[in-house]
């Protein structure tokens, strides 16, 4: 969650919108008064373009994708880390270490390719 304010300036007045946002992306935040004749019309400078990018990784939202394996085959699948608000993390950086357990115990490899998405392959299951 994430308080944004956008800071309007129109015929030399000031014009603040705040708002509570929990989803990434681009927002686009429309000031609008009324004129003299009742009118609702957005004002000079509006809209204005609001970025917000993804928070801190949340474990309990982050996810495993395609975890089905195969015998006698190197396996693979991804690790997509998430924010607490369920939006996807744009950058890597995460810490994440991967061991199978079972009939066949092994330590898998993790890569990062510094979007946001693991890659975690571990050697064939026998």
């Amino acid at each position: 969650e994430s308080d944004v304010s956008a800071v309007v300036t129109a015929s030399g007045a000031q014009f603040v919108a705040t708002a509570t946002l929990s989803k990434a992306g681009v927002w686009s935040a429309v000031v609008a008064g009324t004129d003299s004749t009742s009118a609702t019309v957005a004002i000079g400078g509006s809209p204005v373009s609001v970025t917000v990018v993804p928070g801190a990784p949340d474990s309990s939202k982050t996810a495993a994708i395609g975890v089905a394996a195969t015998v006698g085959a190197t396996n693979v699948f991804t690790v997509e880390g998430r924010d607490v608000f369920n939006n996807r993390l744009a950058t890597g950086g995460l810490t994440l270490a991967a061991t199978m357990t079972g009939p066949s115990n092994g330590r898998a490899t993790v890569v990062d390719h510094g979007t946001g998405r693991y890659t975690v392959t571990w050697p064939p299951v026998t």
